[in-house]
């Protein structure tokens, strides 16, 4: 059987019809989460564009989904996005369909002007993007479990780092500004951790006593201390797909960036303090 992939935009006006395939793909293949809400969320009220194809059957029907949503690079003039969800039914996973998924779409970010793709796919899937799909690994973003916020936590020294605007924050926090901070709590082994999502540098830098922020609790966050080339006890994967030659070579370097907890999906940011 034949595959061939389009653009759900292309292909549906009404997104409603589109975004429920997806949605019932995703559920008939294990990913119980997803609802109307979730895929409304991550890719109708996403304030950026963002970019949904779909690999279709003989008989039209959606077998495959992946999508990316565009994000911004501080003064580095390069166009960017995220990749987000790839799944194919499993009635049709092969490494062939996948690659075809993949490579296709790709080819549409090109047409769109992108020069760069970044993600943080989990380690089965980060393998194929590297062995078989010219995927680099930028480095690891690992987790520092320490007493105190590092300096090193926020983006002031580092070269690249994702801005947000006014709309993005509205869309994770509903909030209309960026905050001093978003902390969440929560117990891990019987230790009780205040995890910070985001810290802004002029908050960090207003602070005399860093330990006042936890209440004596451990910190678990990224900083840049903990950027580097291998996982450690656990971490995040930083890997980038250049769509370009003409790239920065520096932009696939991790010590250059900084990369924030509430960047990524992997953190909902369910009941944090925002202040």
């Amino acid at each position: 059987m034949e595959l061939r992939l389009v653009e759900a935009s292309s292909l549906y006006s009404d997104q409603s019809i589109w975004s429920d395939a997806v949605v019932s793909l995703m559920r008939e293949n294990g990913y119980q989460n997803w609802d109307p809400q979730f895929f409304q969320y991550h890719y109708i009220a996403y304030p950026y564009q963002t970019h949904s194809f779909l690999l279709l059957s003989d008989d039209n029907k959606v077998v495959g989904h992946i999508a990316y949503r565009e994000n911004f690079i501080n003064s580095t003039g390069v166009k960017s996005c995220w990749a987000m969800h790839a799944l194919i039914d499993r009635k049709y996973r092969n490494l062939s369909n996948f690659f075809y998924l993949v490579r296709n779409a790709e080819h549409h970010l090109i047409r769109y002007g992108y020069d760069l793709i970044l993600a943080m796919p989990n380690n089965s899937a980060a393998g194929i993007y590297k062995r078989c799909l010219s995927w680099n690994d930028i480095g690891y973003v690992n987790f520092s479990l320490s007493s105190k916020v590092q300096r090193s936590a926020t983006r002031d020294s580092q070269l690249f780092y994702f801005t947000k605007s006014s709309e993005w924050w509205e869309w994770r926090l509903s909030v209309n500004k960026e905050p001093n901070s978003v902390r969440q709590s929560f117990t891990w082994n019987d230790i009780e951790v205040s995890q910070f999502l985001f810290i802004s540098t002029a908050h960090l830098e207003n602070l005399t006593d860093l330990n006042c922020l936890t209440n004596n609790q451990p910190i678990c966050t990224w900083d840049h201390l903990n950027y580097t080339a291998k996982s450690s006890w656990w971490g995040c994967r930083f890997m980038s797909r250049s769509l370009t030659k003409d790239l920065d070579k520096e932009i696939l370097d991790i010590n250059k960036w900084h990369v924030d907890m509430i960047d990524s999906d992997a953190f909902s940011c369910k009941n944090v303090e925002i202040t």
